[in-house]
């Protein structure tokens, strides 16, 4: 039985359920969806249903179960643990200036335990369920299988990566999205020098207020297989980070700002320079390991705690703001929440 008959059933039941007296809204389960095929089953027959018509396809299919649960599309009650797909590889940075770090951000580094630290520890659960990604990952591998489903999986976070500068992360997703479709289409080029994007126009809301740099990075995952760890170094890390390596630090404008980073004479910076990544991120490990977080998990916990200090706008997890974009751009599109992800996975429809 494969994925795509497993999701076909549920549909169908869901379908189904819709028009039982009681069951209009999942919400109607209240405090005890029925999460599981057995319970569904339970459920059916206290409607008067046997259910072996709906469910006899799935009939102890217990890995369809979490794309049952309330909360939507996906299971997101375990998202504090580690994905089963964690890798721990580090990433080459550039040098430090030769003259050396200057005084004054050494001072904000060594700083970091009274910025930075006490941030993250006001969300540590939060923060260690941030980047992961285990339910969508999950279906990649299911839909498009292990080889192909490993290569989309790297595709999809990388252009999340790559069209993330200066983007909330829901902007973010859908903006990923639609490179993903394209480039699944084969509508994106690979060879160019510049402009991946170049013969194809791009849609109404996708185009990115700094889409030059979006360009060059495109560019860099379509001829060179991703970002660029040396000269993409927040994004690259990003993207790695939500794939499932969690040994990068993602140092973006709300790290920076919550280890209060400025230039010499005081003025609050929005980036570190790329020579002074290493350090940082270095700094940022140590803390990570201090609170028994992965580094990953550190940064995000900081972003999170620090969300009304730094201007973070939506703290929630990336699966969850992923989850709420799938399924309203499912009645968009006139889809089945499940329809929808199945077509998102494969790169025929994007976020709308």
């Amino acid at each position: 039985m494969t994925l795509g008959d497993i999701l076909s059933g549920i549909d169908a039941f869901k379908r189904r359920m819709v028009n039982m007296p009681g069951l209009q809204d999942q919400r109607e389960f209240g405090a005890d969806p029925p999460d599981t095929v057995d319970g569904l089953q339970r459920v059916l027959a206290q409607q008067g249903d046997d259910s072996t018509t709906t469910l006899g396809a799935l009939s102890g299919v217990q890995a369809a179960a979490p794309l049952l649960l309330r909360s939507g599309l996906f299971d997101l009650s375990k998202l504090a643990d580690l994905p089963t797909y964690l890798k721990d590889s580090a990433f080459a940075r550039l040098p430090a200036p030769a003259k050396g770090i200057p005084d004054y951000v050494q001072a904000k580094i060594a700083n970091m335990g009274n910025t930075l630290t006490p941030l993250a520890q006001k969300a540590i659960e939060p923060g260690m369920a941030w980047y992961n990604q285990q339910p969508l990952h999950d279906v990649f591998m299911d839909v498009l299988g292990p080889d192909v489903g490993a290569q989309r999986w790297n595709d999809w976070n990388q252009l999340v990566g790559a069209t993330s500068p200066a983007n909330k992360v829901t902007q973010n997703q859908k903006q990923a999205s639609y490179y993903f479709a394209k480039q699944a289409q084969g509508e994106m080029g690979a060879g160019l020098s510049h402009d991946p994007t170049g013969h194809m126009a791009i849609e109404p809301g996708y185009a990115h207020m700094y889409q030059s740099d979006v360009n060059d990075k495109l560019a860099r995952i379509m001829n060179d297989g991703g970002l660029s760890t040396l000269e993409d170094p927040k994004t690259a890390s990003y993207a790695d980070n939500l794939a499932g390596n969690y040994s990068p630090v993602t140092i973006d404008r709300h790290f920076v700002r919550g280890m209060d980073l400025t230039n010499k004479s005081g003025k609050p910076l929005e980036a570190p320079k790329k020579e002074w990544y290493s350090a940082i991120e270095d700094a940022a490990k140590d803390q990570a390991s201090k609170l028994g977080l992965t580094p990953a998990q550190y940064q995000a916990a900081a972003w999170i705690g620090g969300a009304e200090q730094t201007g973070v706008a939506n703290a929630e997890p990336f699966m969850a703001l992923l989850q709420h974009q799938l399924m309203t751009s499912a009645g968009k599109t006139g889809k089945t929440p499940v329809q929808f992800l199945q077509d998102f996975v494969r790169g025929q429809d994007y976020i709308r």
